[in-house]
């Protein structure tokens, strides 16, 4: 399978993407490229282009955050065509209240994640690997 990562205002991205690399690995799934983004515009830009190249993006880092009057909520909504995604999937994160989603929309998967190194672990841990097994087997 093929992914992009897009760090958005995120922190600690390089122990991030060595946590990512360490997970998506034992999945078989190879990171491609990364990007970073520190406003919705960007994110949002990102994420079009990753999508028409890409089965699966991963989002890490600020999502809980409002840029001026732009919610990252609007971002992937546009992201996506103003579509519904044909399924959102909460997370666990057994230490932290900070969740991560999945959100999947014709074959396509995005993946929102914090930006903590062992939350990431933990949330793969704790349902993400499975996750990943049973949609590339859908």
């Amino acid at each position: 399978m093929k992914c992009e990562t897009i760090f958005y205002l995120a922190n600690k991205t390089s122990l991030c993407k060595k946590a990512l690399e360490t997970e998506t690995e034992k999945l078989r799934v190879t990171l491609g490229a990364c990007h970073f983004a520190t406003e919705p515009k960007k994110l949002g830009e990102h994420l079009i282009t990753a999508l028409k190249s890409n089965n699966i993006v991963f989002v890490i880092g600020g999502l809980g955050s409002n840029y001026g009057n732009i919610s990252a909520e609007k971002v992937f909504s546009k992201a996506l065509g103003n579509n519904l995604p044909s399924e959102i999937y909460k997370l666990k994160n057994p230490i932290s209240s900070h969740k991560g989603y999945v959100i999947r929309k014709d074959g396509q998967i995005i993946v929102l994640l914090p930006d903590e190194p062992t939350e990431i672990s933990e949330i793969f841990r704790c349902g993400l690997s499975d996750y990943f097994k049973s949609a590339v087997n859908k």
